[in-house]
């Protein structure tokens, strides 16, 4: 037999079989017939933060190697012309 879960937000709470806890894990904290925590749902405002910081420095990677290009660049052309 397949256990049962519930799923809690705010003050509405839910019967959730083990088949479909996926489906409901970003309802909120999940917990099985004990009362035991199966599943905490992501900090929302914590991975948005991490993502702008990679995408901070993968911005900051882009223009560097684009300065790098555009002066490899301009020496290639330089070469060629003399």
């Amino acid at each position: 037999m397949n256990q049962i879960y519930k799923a809690r937000k705010g003050n509405r709470s839910l019967r959730i079989p083990e088949e479909r806890i996926k489906e409901y894990s970003q309802l909120g904290y999940i917990k099985d017939d004990k009362g035991n925590i199966v599943f905490e749902p992501e900090d929302k405002s914590r991975r948005i933060a991490e993502l702008e910081k990679e995408n901070a420095a993968l911005k900051e990677k882009l223009a560097k190697a684009e300065k790098t290009n555009v002066k490899q660049t301009s020496s290639a052309k330089n070469s060629a012309e003399k």
